[in-house]
């Protein structure tokens, strides 16, 4: 009884942190541009990985059988996190997004404003130059 009471707490566990491997994914995800090929790739990188998961879990802690419990416990905790904690964290990582956007833009469209006409003065300047050495 010890073992399966051990390996369905560890299954809690085990849901929690495929749940905190799936929030970098979309965190990460949302650096870049939407795209469907976007999704789907990380979607199925996610799918890969939890996969090769559970079975080095069965494999360590359930003597290689995968039992319904365990799986079930698994998807309990992940539903659980993402519906309470997942809200607030990717409202927390779309905060960070905008306030990183935010920075970036009032730093470096400054600066490319600048390096934009000077360097179109340069260019102008170039282009009667060469005016006046074909005359």
């Amino acid at each position: 009884m010890y073992e399966q009471i051990n390996s369905f707490l560890w299954s809690f566990v085990l849901g929690a942190a495929l749940f905190a491997l799936y929030i970098v994914l979309i965190v990460t995800r949302e650096f870049s541009p939407p795209t469907k090929i976007n999704i789907i790739v990380s979607d199925i990188l996610f799918m890969v990985i939890a996969a090769f998961v559970n079975f080095l879990y069965a494999a360590a802690l359930t003597n290689g059988t995968v039992r319904f419990y365990t799986v079930f416990a698994e998807c309990i905790s992940f539903a659980v996190m993402y519906l309470t904690v997942g809200r607030m964290l990717k409202k927390f990582a779309a905060f960070v997004f905008r306030v990183c956007f935010g920075v970036y833009h009032s730093i470096f469209d400054p600066v490319c404003d600048f390096i934009g006409k000077s360097t179109s003065k340069i260019v102008k300047k170039c282009k009667k130059l060469l005016k006046k050495t074909r005359k």
